[in-house]
């Protein structure tokens, strides 16, 4: 089958777009699959698939799009920096003559390319990527005029595909309901993210310090510590345990955006806040970790699912998740047998963190669970949907 894959990082970058983009592309070539990887990202020469760079620049869509969807041009929320891709993806179809065509997103404006490129070569299957929503979401401000254009565009979207996969089931359900689409139709599925592939079989045992928490990876938007922090230290006061809770990968944003992380974190030895490591080496922290941290949002509908949370399910260590009932955090760390701590009653926080230290010693992994959410598990669930009959 050959694949023509739309992502705009890959390979050196480390952002989880990328990352998890690589995982799907060597999941599809190591099953003998041919796939072509449009990316603006350099790649490295030994990476599985080939690859097509696309020029930067800031050159917008929005002459195309708006013959689709009237009144586009006059908003900003999506980022149409896009009219070099335009060009090399159809270039690139008219030369490869793919089976499929994938969008993946983040950037949701990859899914408008496709829909164009859709116009062009009605005869190629093209599958639409949805890992975060294009509107309702808690991280992203849309206008109130923003909205009514950007509901058709998606509209569109929908329609167009070949295919729609969302990451998580509440994501799905959440932009089916805002068009009247039954969640039930054969074009649309819920795919999760996968971890790292090199956590196929169990990692040691933890070496970091005793009692020590440990949370990786950025914060940003609505996600801040400022709740975790306080709990942490409420937690403290009443057991008299020496909890510790590091911050690895986003000190400098959080003290930024935290003043009240910053004052608490001065002079106390319980809490530390790291700068950023490589993605191999946070893959490591997390292996040598006697308990994880995953914080979510407490603001807005909850759809949002953080990739870092896959990664954790891989390390097989346990975790807080400190989210609200109901979100696709929530239901994955029950499902995994995470301890869930609800952001929406703080005074519960300070006895639940203890008790999640206290389970920990004894807690060991759902392997099940493991399984499916590893890459070749994953992979394997995108190429039953590629390989679908068209409608």
């Amino acid at each position: 089958m050959r694949i023509v894959f739309l992502t705009k990082e890959a390979g050196h970058s480390s952002t989880p777009q990328a990352i998890l983009g690589e995982r799907l592309v060597k999941a599809w070539s190591s099953r003998g699959n041919e796939v072509l990887v449009v990316t603006e990202s350099d790649r490295p020469d030994t990476a599985d698939g080939l690859t097509v760079k696309v020029p930067k620049g800031n050159q917008p869509l929005v002459g195309r799009l708006t013959r689709l969807v009237p009144g586009l041009h006059r908003y900003s929320h999506l980022n149409l920096e896009a009219r070099n891709w335009l060009r090399v993806v159809r270039s690139t179809l008219r030369e490869s003559k793919p089976d499929a065509v994938v969008t993946f997103s983040n950037p949701f404006w990859l899914n408008a390319v496709g829909l164009i490129a859709s116009k062009t070569f009605p005869d190629i299957r093209w599958f639409a990527h949805y890992s975060d929503p294009l509107l309702g979401s808690a991280y992203k401000r849309v206008w109130p005029t923003e909205h009514r254009p950007l509901v058709s565009l998606e509209r569109q979207i929908l329609q167009s595909a070949d295919g729609v996969i969302f990451c998580n089931r509440q994501l799905l359900e959440q932009t089916l309901n805002r068009h009247g689409f039954a969640t039930s139709h054969k074009n649309f599925w819920t795919i999760p993210h996968s971890y790292a592939p090199t956590w196929a079989s169990p990692s040691g045992h933890p070496s970091l310090a005793d009692n020590t928490a440990l949370h990786l990876g950025s914060l940003y938007g609505p996600r801040k510590p400022d709740q975790v922090v306080v709990a942490f230290k409420e937690c403290r006061n009443l057991t008299g345990t020496p909890i510790k809770l590091q911050f690895i990968g986003a000190s400098q944003n959080l003290r930024d955006q935290s003043s009240l992380a910053k004052s608490l974190a001065k002079n106390q030895d319980w809490l530390n806040f790291r700068p950023p490591v490589s993605y191999t080496a946070s893959l490591e922290l997390m292996s040598q970790a006697q308990i994880l941290v995953s914080i979510d949002s407490k603001i807005g509908e909850p759809v949002f699912l953080p990739s870092k949370l896959m990664e954790y399910v891989g390390s097989r260590r346990p975790v807080m998740v400190f989210s609200v009932p109901g979100s696709p955090a929530w239901k994955l760390a029950e499902e995994a047998g995470f301890f869930t701590l609800n952001l929406l009653d703080q005074n519960s926080l300070p006895r639940l963190i203890a008790e999640a230290f206290e389970k920990a010693k004894n807690w060991s992994p759902n392997e099940s669970v493991v399984q499916k959410f590893s890459a070749e598990r994953v992979g394997s669930a995108w190429l039953s949907v590629l390989r679908g009959k068209r409608n």
